[in-house]
């Protein structure tokens, strides 16, 4: 079912021959009501011409097919990624994927699990920081008062500590329920940037 997308995502990340330079990558609309990227005409695989989806406000995106598959930061890709889960859209997961180096049956494999995600029920998406960058607040000694400073300050001022860095995102954790309605479902991706775009990676 998903064939045309993955040709398409393969032919990206390199493992198939480089399509001719006018090509021009499509967003069709199968019978099924499915969203499919393709370089054939939709009518050719029996699927109507859909615009696509719009880009997240200040994303510098053009709106054409191709760039709306690229996020130029984290945010965006964020964006997406929470847009592409609320429609049930399996493909527009796969478009927000970094498909670099994947073999046909590996990419497959992997449809099948966005599928699975797409038809799950959407609770919320959470950032990943790095464990490392959460550094300790260390407690500034506080200096005597009968003591003197060599540099002749307030011997009672009481410097401030240093302010912890910024947490770094390394990855993006899907929290959804199965089924039945409540037994809780995670799935976490790790963050990849491939010329000068945000990918999801595994």
């Amino acid at each position: 079912m998903h064939r045309a997308v993955l040709l398409l995502l393969l032919l990206f990340s390199g493992l198939a021959p480089v399509p001719p330079a006018q090509a021009q990558v499509r967003r069709c609309v199968a019978a099924n009501g499915n969203i499919v990227y393709t370089d054939r005409m939709c009518a050719d695989i029996g699927a109507t011409s859909a615009l696509a989806p719009a880009a997240p406000a200040g994303s510098g995106s053009s709106g054409s097919t191709l760039r709306s598959m690229c996020a130029r930061n984290v945010r965006d890709l964020a964006y997406g990624l929470e847009s592409a889960i609320q429609s049930g859209d399996a493909n527009r997961i796969a478009s927000l994927y970094d498909w670099t180096g994947m073999g046909t049956a590996a990419a497959e494999h992997l449809m099948d699990a966005f599928d699975r995600i797409a038809n799950r029920t959407f609770v919320d998406l959470v950032p990943v920081f790095s464990a490392g960058d959460a550094a300790a607040v260390t407690q500034a000694p506080v200096t005597d008062a009968g003591s003197h400073s060599a540099s002749g300050a307030d011997p009672g001022y009481l410097p401030m500590p240093p302010s912890p860095p910024a947490r770094r995102v390394v990855g993006l954790r899907v929290e959804q329920v199965l089924s039945d309605g409540h037994t809780p479902s995670q799935v976490s991706f790790g963050l990849v940037k491939r010329m000068g775009c945000w990918w999801i990676r595994n």
